[in-house]
């Protein structure tokens, strides 16, 4: 959603194009840390051969991590609704006591933790994110979404953000075990700062519950505590984020989901909406660097992050990456030259400076007979002519 808008783009770039990826690689969300950092990432539409009102008996998790969640049985699944939200499916919870979990989670976060999730709910009292371990049976629980409160062993904190009224909402929730800091965002804005059982940490080995309030390890569920309500993404991270980071993340997700949000800083959802990520600095002790779109293009370097509130963001258009190449809209004519279909958009806030481009083409299809070279393509008015907007890469053939 455009609610502050960006300048065009980049006044200036070094293009500095390596051909794998870097060690670095920010593949999260939003380009927001990778799977050591981001060890849950829940997305509905990875939910593949169910139609509308079929029971999910499990969700992949697209970390890469493995840690999927499941629910064996029937009577508590959560259903699959088709084209809920901008045109993605959700994942409901309509049953009583329903919940969908990840037993002897072994990566759980214990000292530091941030917890991401798209809802629409109209509930009070209820059991959002729950982990219990043998620790405690409120290892880290989020519940209540009327007033959302944030639970740490045998303490609790209410935040005042509210969270059900029936839209869809992006709450980011993170707690840091040294000084107890917690944080609670809506929308894209910063609702709540407190502390919470300072020096305590969480243990890991637990269960993780999603809409569903454990008073012991995956047993005991209060169906009085139950939520009913639609999910489609969850994300767990093993780190506090920071305030430039939950941003990015917040426009990724406001881009794919069509959700309005406070610090706006992506322009273009309706025609490059997909895998939205960026680097910015909201000030000098929050910022992001290193953001990668969907696993090929990344972003990093930047000469002139200096100032607050300086951002480039980009996503793309979701044109073929992995079938052939085209020459249609290709420069020269397409003689000797051709190009993916998918193109790229960034905006920028501010002056960031110079920065990097790196490029994975692992996931590109062959080149054609004759093609050796790459290259990347820079263009401002989307058909590659002149001007600086747009990106896209083509081969080239070598005589």
């Amino acid at each position: 959603m455009d609610q502050n808008p960006s300048l065009p783009f980049l006044t200036s770039i070094v293009f500095v194009i390596l051909f794998s990826v870097p060690l670095s690689a920010q593949t999260g969300p939003g380009g927001v840390g990778n799977s050591t950092s981001n060890i849950l990432w829940l997305r509905s539409e990875d939910i593949t051969s169910l139609v509308d009102d079929d029971d999910i008996s499990s969700w992949s998790d697209f970390s890469g991590n493995g840690n999927d969640v499941s629910q064996p049985t029937s009577t508590l699944t959560p259903v699959y609704k088709t084209n809920i939200l901008n045109g993605f499916p959700a994942v409901r919870f309509q049953k009583t006591n329903g919940r969908i979990r990840r037993t002897s989670f072994s990566g759980f976060p214990t000292s530091q933790i941030t917890a991401i999730y798209v809802n629409s709910n109209t509930e009070n009292n209820d059991g959002v994110l729950s982990y219990a371990s043998g620790s405690s049976n409120n290892d880290f629980l989020l519940f209540s979404s009327n007033n959302l409160r944030f639970y740490r062993g045998g303490s609790n904190i209410s935040t005042g953000v509210a969270l059900n009224d029936g839209d869809f909402h992006i709450t980011n929730a993170s707690r840091n075990s040294s000084g107890g800091s917690v944080e609670v965002w809506k929308d894209g804005s910063l609702d709540f700062t407190g502390t919470l059982s300072s020096g305590t940490s969480i243990t890991a080995g637990g269960c993780l519950a999603i809409a569903g309030e454990q008073d012991s390890v995956d047993g005991n569920y209060d169906s009085s505590q139950a939520h009913f309500g639609d999910f489609t993404e969850v994300m767990i991270f093993n780190t506090v984020l920071n305030e430039a980071q939950n941003i990015i993340i917040a426009n990724y997700l406001s881009s794919k989901y069509n959700i309005s949000i406070s610090n706006d800083y992506y322009a273009f959802d309706s025609t490059h909406p997909n895998e939205v990520a960026g680097i910015g600095r909201e000030d000098a002790s929050n910022t992001h660097t290193a953001a990668m779109s969907d696993a090929i293009l990344q972003i990093e370097n930047a000469s002139g992050i200096d100032a607050d509130q300086e951002y480039l963001l980009f996503g793309h258009d979701d044109g073929d990456v992995t079938t052939s190449w085209t020459t249609t809209e290709a420069p020269n004519g397409g003689v000797n030259t051709e190009r993916l279909a998918r193109e790229w958009r960034l905006d920028e806030t501010g002056d960031v400076g110079t920065v990097d481009f790196v490029v994975d083409v692992a996931s590109f299809p062959s080149l054609s007979s004759g093609f050796t070279m790459y290259t990347l393509l820079v263009d401002s008015d989307g058909d590659f002519t002149n001007s600086l907007a747009s990106l896209l890469v083509a081969a080239i053939y070598t005589f």
